[in-house]
C-alpha cells in the first residue's frame, strides 16, 4: 500500500493506492485508489491510520 498527503490550499488530500502487479494486461498501475479531502493534516493522518488498520485486519483474515 502506498499513500501521499498533500496540502491543496482547500484542505489536505489523502491518496491511498495498492500498486498493481506488473502484467501486460493491466490497464491501470494500481489495484485500487482512494482519494479523500480532510480539513487538517491530523485528520488525514487519522484516516490513513484507520485504513492501514483495516487493511492489516483483512490481510490477516485472508491468510487464515
Amino acid at each position: 500500500m502506498k499513500y501521499s498527503i498533500s496540502n491543496t490550499g482547500n484542505g489536505w488530500l489523502l491518496k491511498i493506492w495498492e500498486p498493481s502487479p506488473i502484467r501486460s494486461d493491466s490497464s491501470l498501475p494500481f489495484l485500487y485508489q482512494i482519494k479523500t479531502l480532510h480539513a487538517t493534516q491530523a485528520d488525514a493522518l487519522e484516516a490513513l491510520a484507520t485504513h492501514q488498520t483495516m487493511n492489516e485486519y483483512h490481510l490477516m483474515q485472508s491468510a487464515s
